[in-house]
């Protein structure tokens, strides 16, 4: 799996990459600009085995195909993070949003996170004859706090899960083939 490590690395500039902590084998999702205490500013994601590339769609330096497409379009939009890793022998594609407020447009931007996915997909099959298995999987992260640990969300046709915290920073386990726990 280490060719797709360094494919994907090539491929994505260095200035949206996300670290992934080796010796934890966690990443953090952070919003930087979430200052206040009723935002959401970030989630630490435990459990992951191995991570390929982590990295923000929504840099501000480099925004989701920038100003390729008309904003009617909503093609703009995308989740705040993607990660491609490994946990328990299984490949995944995380599309990561965090939300502190206004849910609206959450399966938008996951639809255009998998229009993206598909498009690195394509570049690893035509350009790197590279077609490894990965599970794409949506998930939303926010405030809102749910009597479930985790739900599974289907709006408008997209299905996502999800999981609300009642702190700012959170830590937390990841456990598929779906559950989280607060660590």
């Amino acid at each position: 799996m280490e060719d797709i490590k360094k494919i994907l690395q090539a491929l994505i500039c260095q200035e949206v990459r996300i670290d992934f902590n080796e010796e934890k084998k966690s990443i953090k999702i952070e919003e930087e600009q979430n200052i206040d205490s009723k935002q959401l500013r970030s989630v630490t994601i435990k459990g992951i085995d191995e991570c390929f590339l982590a990295f923000k769609l929504d840099h501000p330096k480099n925004k989701f195909l920038g100003k390729l497409f008309n904003e009617v379009t909503n093609l703009n939009k995308a989740c705040d993070a993607i990660i491609f890793c490994r946990i328990r022998d299984k490949n995944y594609i995380f599309s990561i949003e965090l939300k502190s407020n206004e849910t609206s447009e959450i399966a938008t931007k996951f639809k255009n996170s998998q229009i993206f996915i598909g498009l690195i997909n394509g570049i690893l099959k035509i350009h790197f004859d590279f077609e490894e298995e990965f599970e794409a999987i949506n998930i939303l992260f926010d405030r809102k706090i749910t009597n479930r640990a985790i739900t599974k969300r289907k709006p408008k046709d997209v299905e996502y899960y999800h999981q609300g915290f009642s702190r700012q920073d959170n830590i937390i386990q990841i456990h598929p083939p779906f559950y989280f726990s607060t660590k």
